[in-house]
């Protein structure tokens, strides 16, 4: 299992330059990441279940704090994302 997990991360752009190409594309061409994924998500059951008529479901009032919380997720990625690259450049890791 670990011999698996190390070809992995083996393959992985490693570096603080690799990770700041990859974050700047992805925000440039805005691919999705699992945040974004995530809200699609809700948004698509929102609109799927909950119209004018069915609005004292609770899954419909829980909707708001879904998307609240993949709001979140997607910031704390991002963070991430800039702590990782912030840390490479510290260790000399380019």
């Amino acid at each position: 299992m670990q011999e698996g997990i190390k070809i992995i991360s083996d393959k992985m752009a490693k570096g603080a330059i690799p990770a700041l190409i990859l974050l700047i594309i992805g925000i440039w061409f805005n691919l999705p990441n699992e945040a974004n994924i995530g809200m699609m998500t809700v948004n698509a059951l929102n609109e799927g279940l909950c119209d004018n008529s069915t609005q004292d479901n609770v899954a419909c009032q829980q909707m708001p704090v879904y998307k609240g919380l993949f709001h979140l997720l997607g910031i704390i990625i991002i963070v991430a994302d800039i702590a990782y690259i912030l840390t490479a450049l510290k260790n000399g890791d380019f």
